[in-house]
């Protein structure tokens, strides 16, 4: 990554996703970003480069496979004669 901070749509493009998922992201306190925008309710986003990495490191880690359990054991059949 080049710049210290990114846009939504630079960022999107870093963790293939869309510019809107970004925002999303970011609405939801999910994804830390600073709001550089003067005018309010207009938001403009930059994401930093470094906690877009961390973000992205802890999203897209491999999922640790589930622990198998042993089966049950079913109760012995009575046999009748």
């Amino acid at each position: 990554m080049m710049s210290k901070h990114l846009s939504p749509a630079q960022a999107a493009e870093y963790l293939g996703t869309s510019p809107r998922t970004i925002r999303e992201l970011i609405q939801a306190g999910r994804l830390p970003a600073i709001d550089i925008s003067t005018i309010p309710g207009r938001h403009r986003f930059r994401v930093a480069a470094d906690d877009l990495a961390r973000f992205a490191a802890v999203k897209f880690a491999p999922a640790e496979s589930p622990r198998r359990r042993r089966p049950r054991r079913l109760p012995p059949v009575k046999k009748y004669v």
